[in-house]
């Protein structure tokens, strides 16, 4: 075990490892609020790349590319932060998500890393799976309402865009 930040007095949590192996993203309440902070392995230095206000925010998932980072908050805001440009991107709101759901709540990325997939509920509280394209800032839903409760999928997008859903129930169906 090696102590990375040698930081004293606050809490950091939920690090997680750059896809290229050169950085570890992490919250930190170093300043008194939860703040996205990047570990840069090669520099051995880390840097604070948020001013948010008050709240909790849960897991990060990096982009294949290594160079956004995906994340949901207390308030069930799903958010990406862009680390070329420096900002925060908002994805789409939650409905009914709580502490337990938001702490395992997951996104996945597409290999090209331009677009974002997650599952969300709906109105009537069953659960769709969404798309979200980084370079146009454009939320797509193209599947249907998934009559499936918990939300324990694995969704995996190509390059070119298709949606492939891989679940362990062989006999899931899905309207479209």
């Amino acid at each position: 075990t090696r102590n990375l930040t040698r930081t004293s007095g606050s809490f950091e949590r939920t690090p997680s490892w750059s896809p290229d192996g050169k950085k570890i993203a992490y919250w930190s309440d170093e300043s008194g609020e939860y703040q996205l902070k990047i570990y840069d392995t090669e520099t051995d230095k880390a840097e604070t790349l948020t001013n948010y206000t008050s709240g909790f925010r849960y897991a990060l998932f990096w982009s294949p590319d290594s160079k956004k980072v995906a994340f949901v908050n207390q308030a069930m805001e799903f958010k990406y932060f862009d680390l070329t440009s420096r900002q925060t991107v908002d994805i789409d709101q939650g409905l009914y998500l709580f502490h337990g759901g938001l702490s395992n709540y997951t996104f996945s990325w597409s290999s090209d890393s331009k677009w974002i997939a997650y599952t969300k509920e709906n109105g009537n509280r069953n659960n769709s799976i969404h798309v979200f394209n980084t370079q146009r800032s454009h939320l797509v839903h193209p599947m249907g309402i998934l009559f499936l409760r918990p939300m324990k999928l694995l969704v995996q997008l190509l390059q070119s865009g298709k949606l492939h859903l891989i679940s362990p129930n062989p006999h899931l169906s899905i309207l479209r």
